[in-house]
């Protein structure tokens, strides 16, 4: 008899356990499967493929030091201001050697892009960013050629690009369509005094390319055309870094 019930206890004790793992095991499922069901759109899966702010975020007149390709490179951003006008930031479209924005032209939609630009200033809707950034070749790579664009503005709440669609009327009624800044913008204004140790391309191709002799320090002039209610109403940063997994982030406002 005790024997029997010695067995009987051992049999409820697996029951038990059993059925605990399947309690767990369905709650694991239902916990990935509300991942997985979640509405995982451009936003949920862009933000699980950055890093983290806090842990690669700096602040103005803080050295942001990137090592690629064999050179290390200093950044500091100095000084950051927006502008209602391109005559206000004191910036020349005419000069196109430190200027660019998107030619008008019809997408395979049918749809007119036209530039942000309109008789040498902002159209309405657009305001200008314009920052003083210090850059120091700490050690020559195997190229000798930098390029500007591993600079970009960037919107971390606004990432799903929502006014890449907003379309615009001009003074005829007729819709159209700009490139303002979504959530991640190349600068349209690069311009920097050269001297021997440090030059730019002289190809139109090559807009954001630049030599800069190892040791020496350049003070340029980086500009951005945004959407003035992102100008507005979002955080913006600096987002340095040609790779994901070696990103930094300058917090230009507040």
């Amino acid at each position: 008899m005790k024997k029997s019930a010695i067995v009987f206890f051992f049999i409820i004790c697996i029951i038990s356990t059993f059925c605990a793992c399947e309690q767990l095991r369905d709650v694991g499922s239902k916990i990935s499967g509300n991942r997985i069901d979640t509405n995982i759109d451009h936003k949920t899966a862009a933000f699980d493929t950055l890093p983290a702010l806090e842990n690669n975020t700096f602040g103005l007149n803080e050295d942001v030091i990137m090592n690629e390709d064999n050179c290390i490179i200093k950044y500091n951003v100095r000084n950051v201001k927006i502008y209602n006008s391109l005559k206000e930031a004191g910036i020349d479209p005419s000069s196109s050697d430190s200027f660019t924005y998107t030619d008008e032209h019809i997408d395979g939609a049918g749809n007119m892009w036209k530039s942000p630009v309109a008789q040498g200033e902002l159209r309405p809707g657009f305001k200008f960013i314009l920052a003083d950034i210090d850059v120091t070749n700490i050690k020559q790579g195997l190229d000798e050629s930098y390029h500007i664009g591993v600079i970009r503005l960037y919107s971390y709440e606004n990432i799903e690009n929502e006014y890449l669609t907003e379309p615009f009327t001009d003074e005829s009624g007729a819709a159209y369509y700009v490139d303002p800044m979504g959530y991640d913008c190349a600068p349209n204004y690069f311009h920097f005094e050269q001297t021997e140790t440090a030059t730019r391309s002289s190809k139109n191709s090559e807009f954001y390319h630049y030599s800069l002799a190892e040791n020496e320090t350049l003070n340029i002039q980086l500009g951005f055309i945004v959407n003035s209610e992102i100008a507005d109403k979002y955080d913006l940063y600096f987002r340095i870094g040609p790779a994901v997994n070696s990103t930094r982030y300058v917090k230009l406002f507040g």
